[in-house]
């Protein structure tokens, strides 16, 4: 969530009240045009989705990037160790 007294979401907002409205528009559009589609299969039937895409970027604070990055980097390891093994030797 963006707080407001925050000195990077300041910064951040002032540059995007800067921004032409038509451009991020326009921007909005294409993406939703030709962004990245996935498949869901439900009742029976394939739905096609695009993939979500927010025109704002997140702002993550330096705290809450390092736990997010530790995280990530855990479950990365994980499933490289997990498609090693089941692709090699399967020692697991």
């Amino acid at each position: 969530m963006l707080d407001s007294k925050n000195s990077a979401t300041e910064i951040f907002w002032e540059i995007f009240s800067n921004q032409d409205r038509q451009k991020i528009d326009e921007f909005k559009k294409y993406m939703d045009k030709f962004a990245v589609n996935f498949n869901l299969y439900k009742d029976g039937n394939f739905i096609e989705r695009s993939l979500p895409f927010d025109v704002i970027p997140r702002i993550i604070d330096t705290k809450e990037f390092d736990k997010m990055d530790r995280g990530l980097s855990q479950r990365i390891k994980a499933l490289n160790l997990f498609l090693e093994d089941l692709y090699t030797d399967k020692k697991f």
